[in-house]
């Protein structure tokens, strides 16, 4: 993945993502033998930490790849995910985890983030692939997601998600679970987008894992999601990478 990055970049995200990874597994384990409040909470810094990073390495990237629309559109799907934690985070340390209302201002950033890396298929990599005629079968085939994405909100609903929650939600990662899988499957067979499997692969994880993270919290099974969320937290370290390796084959 890094080898088509700059060499010194590279060499520097590389470092910084590996340490990020061995603290944020420390952190994880120190917290471990804590109460369940402080393993969630520390599990929420370590994505905001996390995503932090990944946040920078993309600046980065914008500055190297200044023409490039890619990279500015996953800056702004992070900086909603930064800002949805930071906020989270602090309304935890100052008022607990009580909720008031449908959804928190941290759930609006969440969604944000999903709509920007939608934005960002439907901007930056359809108008250079043609899916009408060459690419039927892959279109089909790329049903099975966003089916796979509606089933799992269906039991969050009816394990106590709100109606209105689950369909704002639920919409835009449909739609993004149906673009990502579409893509990673024409990588294999289109030129353009062969740099940018990786990149799919990771949304798509991001949002399998994030679904499951919300399934198995619903269906009580805590602390298997706090592994969920925890693996979702390493997941923002090698968004940088993707987007480099991707734009560094075919600058879109």
């Amino acid at each position: 993945m890094f080898r088509n990055m700059p060499a010194k970049s590279a060499l520097i995200y590389f470092v910084i993502a590996t340490v990020t990874a061995v603290l944020s597994l420390a952190a994880l384990i120190l917290v471990s033998i804590n109460s369940k409040n402080q393993i969630s909470l520390a599990i929420e810094i370590i994505q905001l930490f996390n995503s932090l990073v990944a946040l920078t390495g993309m600046i980065s990237c914008i500055l190297i790849y200044k023409d490039l629309l890619l990279p500015k559109i996953v800056v702004q799907s992070l900086i909603c995910f930064v800002l949805g934690e930071l906020y989270w985070v602090l309304h935890v340390y100052i008022r607990g985890y009580e909720q008031v209302g449908v959804f928190s201002i941290s759930d609006i950033s969440w969604i944000g983030f999903y709509l920007f890396l939608l934005t960002a298929c439907r901007n930056v990599f359809h108008p250079v692939i043609d899916f009408k005629d060459k690419y039927r079968k892959i279109n089909i085939v790329s049903l099975f997601a966003p089916i796979f994405i509606i089933g799992i909100n269906s039991v969050l609903y009816l394990t106590g998600d709100s109606l209105f929650y689950t369909i704002i939600y639920t919409v835009p990662t449909a739609f993004l679970s149906y673009c990502t899988l579409r893509l990673f499957l024409t990588s294999f067979k289109n030129k353009k987008l062969k740099g940018f499997g990786s990149y799919h692969i990771i949304i798509g994880l991001i949002l399998l894992i994030d679904n499951l993270t919300c399934l198995t919290w619903n269906l009580g099974f805590e602390y298997m999601a706090y592994i969920f969320k925890f693996c979702f937290a390493l997941l923002l370290l090698p968004i940088t990478s993707a987007v480099y390796k991707g734009v560094r084959n075919c600058p879109l």
